[in-house]
């Protein structure tokens, strides 16, 4: 058979080398925290910022209704918190809410920081 050519030639590919990889950036050393016993946290001093901590809010705190009345039931509250919010009306503190239904002022803070997880009220 002579030499001919293939149908399906085989062609030599590029030797591919080594990817190039930029290094990484350089990032900045920041200074080391100020650890003297004169260093303080800066306050804020802000009352109207909500916080999403763990913590009871203050008794002389003011809770706000955040969900119209009507889409209360989707949150399957018991009786204790829907008397307190019966009585929310963004102008009574939680310690007037815990007088007003019979409570003690913890237990009150206790419903309304739950209410406030449950995103039914904002605190402020």
């Amino acid at each position: 058979m002579p030499d001919r050519p293939s149908r399906h030639p085989t062609r030599k590919l590029a030797r591919v080398g080594a990817p190039h990889v930029p290094p990484a950036p350089v990032v900045p050393k920041l200074a080391a925290e100020d650890k003297t016993p004169t260093a303080r946290p800066v306050a804020v001093k802000s009352r109207s910022r909500q916080t999403d901590s763990l913590t009871l809010p203050s008794s002389r705190a003011v809770p706000k209704l955040i969900v119209a009345h009507d889409d209360l039931p989707w949150f399957n509250l018991d009786d204790q918190m829907h008397r307190i919010l019966a009585l929310v009306d963004g102008m009574r503190s939680i310690a007037e809410l815990a007088r007003r239904t019979a409570t003690t002022a913890r237990e009150a803070q206790l419903r309304i920081a739950d209410l406030r997880a449950r995103g039914v009220i904002r605190v402020e």
